[in-house]
């Protein structure tokens, strides 16, 4: 999109002045790379410092994106407010319990390694196969509240 000439065009009726010759970054390579990859970090940033040693709760489902692909979805709940955090693609792996129990854990431990919080509690579907997710994460971590 960011190459297209009607793009473009818009871009420099909108905000006159920002065009490829100023700003020759603007492109679709820089904008899915080095500046999505800063934007990335700012944000990244910015949910630590709002997060940082407090209370989380995990909470996982499976999507399909629009290719029809399983994604798994996970988000970071704290005092209230719903932060998106992982979205997987599952790809062509069998969504048993054993896997998706895996994917929980690693998104606990990095939820607790990158933004420093304490997850407390896991939410998921009352979904067979997620059922047994929940048991597996708590014998894993007793501690741990988990709901459907």
């Amino acid at each position: 999109v960011a190459d297209n000439p009607y793009f473009r065009k818009a871009l420099e009726t909108t905000r006159p002045g920002l065009t490829s010759d100023r700003h020759p970054l603007l492109h679709r390579r820089s904008l899915a790379g080095p500046l999505l990859d800063a934007a990335e970090t700012r944000e990244k940033k910015i949910l630590k410092d709002a997060i940082k040693g407090k209370f989380a709760t995990i909470s996982q489902d499976g999507w399909l994106d629009m290719h029809n692909s399983p994604v798994i979805a996970t988000s970071i709940h704290v005092e209230g407010k719903t932060y998106p955090f992982l979205f997987e693609s599952a790809g062509t792996e069998k969504k048993t319990a054993a896997f998706l129990t895996e994917k929980a854990k690693e998104a606990i431990l990095l939820a607790e390694k990158e933004f420093e919080v304490e997850v407390i509690a896991f939410i998921s579907d009352s979904e067979p196969t997620m059922r047994r997710v929940r048991a597996n994460l708590q014998e894993w971590r007793p501690s741990l509240f988990c709901l459907p």
